[in-house]
């Protein structure tokens, strides 16, 4: 893979080109592969994948296709790729109550999240994910609802086709959403707890009346008003999802989804540890004695997020070889974020008093994508071929950022509850440009089944352009980086019985970061550094799938090998982030979704992940081995028909948290979590006990200035009425 440095033609009209000559190309070996070929012969006619994802073929917690890996529905058997469902069904289950809630039944996910907060601090093979919805890498990931989402999926390693910009090297956490459905349906769910968990939820999807069935909608709405476990800590959320789509006819479609996100939070920002002892390198021995529910968030701070969101989709079959699609998405972004930090050394005093500095940003963020996907597929004698090729422009900005100058405010103290003392209301910002990306994207993969697809070889190669105008604000001056970047991805799939897969594949991935660097002056100010390089990523990746048609199970076992260059850091209280030396990270992972009978659900992970940096180092907040389990029992028959119960766990082993150049460790810990779920008539009633052992841990932490500490035992219930 090499990355020259070259102006990047990013001009839609000459992708659009590109994607025209692609598909007259491949339409001319169609047209040619199977001259004997009539309509309407069944005995003939090639199914083609679609667009979309039919979750109404989801078996309980098991999921057979996804769009994550190819842009197109495929059966995860066929990708030589890990490839992980969480349906939506384990979703209410376990009574999420963000993405990384959901990724506990994941092999290889250490989760270092703030408590209650989704603000995507976990990492899959050793290394930050890139979480998206739809396919749409949008600012604020992290707080975005899960009652609009239909399911998610989990594609480990790098994929070079999913993002005009590129990708994280270790997995892709994208979101699917809901679609509005032809069957009349819907549901509307309360629920309640001890906290993060005073909610309702209301999904309505169906035919419009007297549009003969060609007009369908979906309307999703959530609120939420709660208080969290830690001091002066709470939610407001309000959601509206409205979706239509019109389906012209049995092959074509055009859908419009619209989001708005309404999100006001006062963020748990931890507490210090205590570095008086500089031989006690075990985070849990370097805690204070102060209460489980203490911070130091003061109850003025606050995280406030605002989004739009729209995404067009149109798709059609043109013939019995090709399906395409042209698609738009559109988000608006209105963030504002008032905090504290420490500002002293050290950073507790000995009256237990932390010095403090107040500031407050805003962003205004603008983001635009088009892109095009089509699918081709036919039989050139005893071999189909599949062909998935497009383009894809993404635009991030013009927007703007509002900065306030840190501002010292009286002292907090770890020993007394927080008192009010940050300014309210918060005086106007002066608002700056920010910095603007155009990305652009052209790939095709092709994909080849031989011998009653006992063989299966695919391969793919993708170009990505970066242009970024870099904006300084302390000079007010603008700077230009420019990328463009080749990738390739292939593999092979071996089945020496139908549901047995052994697979080797093989992935580059390139990712443009769109962050700046800082650089740390005496005085301990961080001043602007310039852009941070693109991120390039090699990975090898063998292992055996296990899937039966009936799908009762969903099976893997996988060896990865991944070497990754610019990691970067991000320096914390400011903007910016540091550059770090390049990581290796290897390891083996399974995952088993076992459904045995229709009483009984069993999931099953383990991973181990050996996670370096070019020094031999262990890096940081990566769980060398991960543990988890779920089962569930419903009862059929009987007196305790419509009864059902779960038990699950999670085990993280010791990983280390780095403070500069010293390694501090959190002890392993294991989460246990209980359900029990009893359905009558129309009515579902469930209770959810997370942390049934009321454990005490570390969540995860920026050190030296906070750590996380998990939240105790807490019980949720609900109450869902569906027709």
């Amino acid at each position: 893979m090499n990355m020259p440095n070259r102006k990047p033609p990013l001009a839609s009209s000459a992708l659009a080109l590109l994607s025209m000559l692609m598909i007259g190309g491949n339409l001319a070996v169609a047209q040619t592969a199977n001259p004997t070929s009539k309509p309407g012969n069944d005995d003939e006619r090639v199914v083609l994948p679609t667009f979309t994802v039919d979750a109404s073929k989801d078996t309980g917690y098991i999921g057979s296709n996804s769009l994550s890996a190819s842009r197109a529905a495929i059966n995860v058997a066929d990708m030589p790729s890990s490839v992980i469902v969480i349906t939506r069904q384990l979703i209410d289950d376990i009574g999420a109550f963000d993405v990384a809630d959901t990724l506990r039944f994941v092999s290889g996910v250490t989760d270092s999240s703030m408590p209650a907060q989704d603000t995507l601090a976990f990492k899959i093979r050793g290394t930050g994910a890139t979480v998206s919805t739809d396919g749409f890498r949008v600012s604020g990931e992290g707080t975005q609802d899960l009652a609009e989402v239909e399911r998610v999926e989990v594609l480990k390693g790098p994929s070079a086709i999913l993002f005009a910009r590129g990708g994280s090297a270790g997995a892709t956490v994208n979101r699917i959403t809901k679609n509005p459905l032809p069957v009349a349906q819907g549901y509307l769910k309360v629920q309640t707890g001890a906290f993060d968990a005073n909610r309702v939820e209301f999904d309505s999807t169906g035919p419009v009346p007297k549009t003969g069935g060609k007009l369908l909608y979906r309307l999703v709405l959530a609120a939420q008003d709660d208080d969290a476990y830690f001091e002066n800590v709470s939610t407001k959320r309000y959601v509206a999802s409205p979706s239509v789509t019109y389906q012209f006819n049995e092959d074509t479609y055009a859908t419009l989804k619209y989001n708005y996100f309404w999100n006001k939070q006062t963020q748990y920002v931890g507490v210090p540890i205590d570095l008086s002892d500089p031989t006690e390198l075990r985070i849990e021995h370097k805690l204070y004695d102060i209460p489980r529910e203490r911070t130091t968030s003061d109850p003025n701070e606050s995280q406030f997020t605002k989004r739009h969101r729209l995404d067009f989709r149109s798709g059609t079959k043109v013939n019995s070889v090709l399906r395409t699609s042209l698609n738009a998405q559109y988000m608006e972004t209105n963030y504002e974020r008032s905090s504290t930090r420490p500002n002293g050394t050290p950073i507790v005093q000995a009256d237990g008093s932390i010095p403090r500095r107040w500031s407050r940003n805003t962003q205004h963020d603008y983001r635009y994508r088009l892109y095009n996907d089509n699918i081709m597929q036919f039989n050139i004698g005893p071999v189909a071929n599949t062909t998935v090729f497009g383009f894809d422009l993404l635009q991030e900005g013009p927007g703007e950022d509002g900065n306030a100058d840190a501002v010292t405010i009286p002292p907090a103290n770890l020993y007394q509850a927080p008192v009010a003392v940050v300014p309210t209301p918060n005086p106007p910002l002066t608002l700056v440009p920010r910095s603007e990306q155009r990305s652009a994207q052209v790939y095709i993969m092709e994909t080849l089944k031989a011998f009653q697809e006992r063989l299966i070889l695919s391969g793919g190669v993708t170009r990505n352009w970066v242009n970024i105008d870099n904006y300084t604000a302390a000079s007010g001056t603008w700077s230009k980086q420019k990328t463009m970047a080749d990738t390739k991805q292939y593999g092979v799939i071996v089945r020496p019985i139908p549901w047995v897969s052994a697979y080797y594949g093989y992935n580059e991935n390139f990712d443009a970061q769109f962050v700046r660097l800082g650089a740390v002056q005496p005085d301990g100010s961080v001043i602007d550094a310039g852009a941070a390089p693109p991120r390039q990523s090699v990975s090898h990746e063998f292992g055996v799938k296990l899937t039966r048609d009936d799908g009762r199970l969903s099976a893997s076992v996988a060896h990865f090998d991944t070497d990754l260059t610019n990691r970067t850091r991000v320096i914390v209280g400011t903007p910016y982030q540091e550059l770090q030396s390049g990581g290796n990270y290897t390891g083996w992972e399974s995952d088993i979704f076992y459904r045995p009978t229709d009483s009984i659900s069993l999931i099953a992970t383990y991973s181990y992940t050996d996670a370096t940096d070019t020094n031999g180092n262990q890096i940081e907040a990566v769980a060398p081995r991960t543990l988890s389990g779920l089962v569930r029992y419903d009862f059929r028959k009987g007196l305790l028909k419509g009864l059902g119960v779960s038990l699950a766990a999670n085990y993280q082993s010791e990983y280390v948290l780095a403070n500069g150049s010293v390694n501090y460790t959190v002890e392993p810990r294991t989460l246990v979590d209980a359900g029990l779920f009893y359905t009558w008539k129309d009515y579902k009633f469930q209770l959810n006990v997370n942390n049934l052992t009321d454990k005490k841990y570390i969540a995860g932490g920026f050190l030296p200035q906070r750590v996380y500490i998990g939240t105790p035992r807490n019980i949720r219930c609900a109450v869902t009425y569906t027709w």
